[in-house]
């Protein structure tokens, strides 16, 4: 059968059911405003470097636009929800998720180029493997975040990382496979769990004397200022 390389998809259509047109060749896509809800697997394993999506969308669904070639996407406010894998495996440079956001799930923007990141401002967790396998080289984890979970920042390119006040709990693996130097964990961190810092090139760590610290969270040898 002969692969799609371009989908026009008619402003009649409301709603796209499960990999409707995965595994083609398709390169652009828009995806009218009278698309209201679409299924897992849409889109992915296409060729595809630049699409639209309805405003009227409200959750991307699951591998939506996985293994692509995106280089840049609009995530519309008004999305309330971005499934599992829906953008990974792709050439996302950056991401901005808008404040209507309130849950990402796992691996959502994973095995991409992201060297910047806009979060929604009413999320409260960023999930495992959310940003893993990226390009990113600084990155600040707002106020608003409580929860960093497992992978969710593994195998990127860090030299400088700034967690602020507010969050609590650093996941497994979360910042391992990356180039810090130096981190300051905030009084606010109550567990850093087992390796979230492994496989760096640590010098310093400085944490609250009450933070409970997981196995091998640092690399050995890495000197530990505990503060009161």
């Amino acid at each position: 059968m002969k692969r799609k390389k371009l989908s026009d998809i008619p402003d009649t259509v409301t709603f796209m059911g499960e990999l409707a047109l995965a595994d083609n060749e398709i390169e652009q896509v828009k995806i009218p405003d009278s698309v209201v809800e679409m299924y897992y697997g849409v889109f992915s394993g296409n060729n595809i470097s630049s699409a639209y999506i309805s405003k009227n969308l409200r959750e991307i669904p699951g591998n939506f636009f996985s293994s692509n070639r995106l280089k840049g996407v609009k995530i519309p406010e008004g999305i309330t929800r971005i499934g599992r894998s829906a953008f990974s495996d792709n050439s996302l440079e950056s991401i901005m998720i808008p404040d209507s956001v309130v849950d990402v799930s796992e691996g959502a923007f994973e095995y991409n180029k992201i060297k910047s990141i806009a979060f929604s401002k009413n999320m409260k967790t960023i999930i495992n493997s959310m940003f893993s396998h990226n390009s990113l080289i600084n990155i600040k984890i707002p106020s608003y975040i409580r929860h960093i979970s497992q992978s969710a920042f593994s195998y990127n390119q860090l030299k400088t990382l700034e967690i602020s006040d507010g969050v609590t709990y650093v996941g497994n693996n979360a910042f391992r496979g990356n180039q810090l130097e130096n981190i300051l964990i905030p009084n606010s961190v109550t567990k850093i769990d087992s390796y979230a810092f492994y496989e760096h090139k640590l010098k310093t760590v400085e944490i609250p004397d009450s933070t409970r610290v997981g196995f091998k969270a640092f690399d050995e040898g890495v000197s530990v200022k505990k503060r009161k």
